[in-house]
């Protein structure tokens, strides 16, 4: 039986930072960190949902709107190499 090192629902421990500001990127920061171990884990679909959620909430914020480039890219890589794993199978 293999283990899912990523469990469906997390604790939000960004929500007990005071502003939102600050909220809102921890939070992207936790959901980068979790898209990039679903994609070293083969979870490619749940890596592309959370870098295509962060990348269209990076789009707000003037900070933050100049990775959405490379989360985007991420996330078709992750398109790519879910496309191969499902050929392959």
């Amino acid at each position: 039986m293999r283990m899912n090192p990523l469990p469906q629902q997390t604790t939000p421990f960004f929500w007990l930072v005071k502003g939102a500001d600050l909220r809102g990127s921890l939070a992207n920061k936790s959901w980068l960190k979790v898209a990039d171990i679903a994609a070293l884990v083969g979870q490619y679909p749940r890596a592309i949902e959370k870098y295509e959620a962060v990348a269209k909430q990076s789009l707000n914020s003037n900070l933050t709107k100049w990775s959405v480039k490379d989360y985007f890219f991420k996330a078709g890589a992750c398109y790519l190499a879910n496309k191969v794993n499902n050929s392959m199978a």
